[in-house]
């Protein structure tokens, strides 16, 4: 039998805890249907169109935006 310590004791006592309350299992991370854009929800692609429509909308004919200030900042 190995005599043991308080310290001893203590540090086997600590590692067990800490490795105890990390379950020890394989982590996914987000689907690839998710990242590759086949995952979107049917309202963020309406919000996303009716931006998208707003600022066609609003932008000038040569590309420019109304009310552009030029020159320096």
């Amino acid at each position: 039998m190995i005599p043991l310590n308080k310290s001893t004791f203590g540090l086997g006592l600590a590692c067990f805890i800490l490795l105890a309350t990390f379950p020890i299992k394989r982590v996914f991370g987000q689907d690839a249907v998710i990242r590759y854009g086949r995952g979107v929800p049917p309202i963020v692609r309406v919000i996303n169109n009716r931006s998208l429509n707003y600022l066609a909308s609003t932008q000038n004919e040569d590309g420019s935006w109304p009310d552009e200030q030029n020159g320096l900042g």
